[in-house]
């Protein structure tokens, strides 16, 4: 940190974001139980893979899927998610106008 404000801001940030966020190392999906899963960090780390395979795993499972890109920022995400959700046949929203009325 640069100085003292910065690193109260880091902290100040980091407990009101990990009060309002949910997170885990894992889940376990019940029967007729509904999941929202959201993953979330900088580029480069592997979200668009990892949200692909977990998308794969549980469409195998019997799991109805569906996938939502919010990325409008990241060269060629969402051409590799519209890619594997048509092989995979996985509805895929892109961007919050696309997503059907809840």
């Amino acid at each position: 940190y640069k100085d003292v404000k910065e690193k109260q801001l880091f902290i100040l940030l980091h407990q009101a974001l990990t009060s309002r966020i949910k997170t885990c190392s894992g889940f376990h999906w019940e029967k007729e139980e509904s999941k929202i899963v959201a993953l979330v960090g900088p580029t480069g780390v592997g979200k668009t893979t990892t949200v692909l395979k977990l998308a794969n795993y549980y469409q195998s499972k019997g799991k109805k899927i569906g996938l939502v890109s919010l990325d409008e920022e990241k060269a060629g995400a969402l051409q590799q998610l519209e890619r594997y959700a048509t092989y995979w046949k996985i509805p895929l929203y892109a961007g919050l106008e696309s997503l059907p009325s809840l």
